[in-house]
């Protein structure tokens, strides 16, 4: 079993006008991948990025929402970044 995988195609379907990115995880996952490209796609729509980290609990998924969850470009050679997700999920609101 995989314990990361997007569904921003699916996610998308739900679409807003707010380009989306949906992480899931598997709950007590410590850390989330995201990838190069999607980091340099918030930071090029700042305002408008919303990072979706959905932690998998049985059946359902739990959805927290961050905004302007990047603060700056990974590093020239990154090819994705992993990132700790209590300080990410500190910053995260709830589905309204």
């Amino acid at each position: 079993m995989h314990e990361a995988f997007c569904l921003s195609s699916l996610f998308l379907l739900i679409a807003l006008a707010v380009p989306r990115e949906l992480k899931g995880r598997i709950a007590g996952a410590t850390t989330v991948t995201v990838t190069k490209n999607e980091i340099l796609k918030a930071l090029n729509k700042i305002d408008d990025f919303i990072l979706a980290v959905a932690t998998l609990e049985g059946d359902a998924a739990v959805p927290r929402y961050i905004q302007r969850p990047f603060q700056r470009e990974p590093d020239f050679g990154a090819m994705s970044v992993n990132y700790h997700l209590p300080e990410p999920l500190d910053r995260a609101e709830d589905p309204r």
